[in-house]
């Protein structure tokens, strides 16, 4: 079934459910979502990296949620790092400031496997280049080599989604 098709169907379906239905599946009833206090960080917080960058290693993470399925982090790159590829985690990103460049796809180089279904290479042998710039909204689907290069001296913010397979 083309995606077309398969976007008319679910469409279909949804219409002959009902307003009321279609509704009731979008906004579920306050006993049925998960208890959270609702959060709020200023941006020039968020973008302050309050953790040290790894060693030397060029990154910064800083975890702002953590849920069953799902987290959410701010991270901050000075410097470019081997390729990745995560069998079980989409990443949803949000560039906050900085510039980058996404090689995407392709083959890892020297891939190594230091968690089960996390893995590592040197770099992407024929990965797509994608410019990152502030702004930018990026998915990596689940199991899609990615490496980001930062520019000697920049620096690379960006708000991160991880969601589970």
């Amino acid at each position: 079934m083309t995606c077309r098709k398969y976007l008319a169907a679910a469409a279909a379906l949804v219409l002959a459910a009902g307003p009321a239905r279609a509704q009731h599946q979008m906004n579920p009833t306050p006993d049925l979502a998960p208890p959270e206090k609702s959060f709020h960080m200023p941006a020039d917080k968020l973008l302050a990296s309050p953790v040290e960058l790894h060693k030397g290693g060029g990154l910064s993470t800083y975890h702002l949620s953590d849920h069953e399925f799902y987290y959410v982090e701010q991270v901050t790159r000075t410097k470019s790092q081997g390729a990745e590829q995560h069998s079980h985690w989409a990443d949803y990103m949000m560039v906050q400031k900085g510039d980058a460049t996404l090689v995407m796809g392709g083959r890892m180089t020297n891939i190594q496997e230091p968690r089960p279904g996390e893995f590592k290479g040197d770099a992407i042998a024929g990965g797509e280049k994608i410019a990152l710039h502030a702004g930018d909204y990026m998915m990596i689907p689940w199991g899609t080599p990615h490496q980001f290069l930062i520019a000697p001296g920049g620096s690379f913010h960006y708000l991160l989604v991880k969601v589970i397979r």
